[in-house]
């Protein structure tokens, strides 16, 4: 009986292990939202520095525009990526578990199964020594 009530408070969905799970997905979570609002943040004062007129030179370059008396080179099927498009990219922080709340749940399910076997061969050979005298 104790077994199963191990199992019940620790490896069930509503147990211990799962509700770590979820606080370690929460907390990831939160981290993200911060980095989305500071990103939006940023954006909000781009897009108001644009309202006033105010153009950054690199903004100005990444657009296309090709100052006088500058050199320009053209790459035939070049394919080209955004430095500041892979800068913005949200890396999850969290951290992998050393094994997932399934594997755990199994391996209980595999010793609890070993422990009845040996407590019912147990009372098997007792009864059989009882017997044999």
């Amino acid at each position: 009986m104790s077994l199963l009530g191990v199992y019940v408070f620790v490896f069930s969905d509503t147990g211990f292990l799962e509700r770590q799970n979820l606080q370690k997905k929460k907390y990831v979570l939160s981290e993200q939202i911060q980095k989305l609002q500071i990103i939006n943040r940023d954006l909000e004062l781009r897009i108001e520095q644009y309202e006033r007129g105010d153009f950054d030179l690199s903004d100005i370059l990444d657009s296309g525009f090709v100052p006088t008396n500058s050199l320009t080179v053209y790459l035939e099927n070049a394919q080209l990526t955004s430095f500041r498009d892979s800068k913005e990219k949200i890396i999850d922080t969290g951290k992998p578990n050393l094994l997932d709340t399934e594997s755990l749940r199994i391996v209980w399910i595999v010793f609890s199964v070993f422990v009845i076997l040996a407590v019912f061969s147990r009372i098997y050979f007792k009864e059989d020594a009882g017997e044999e005298q």
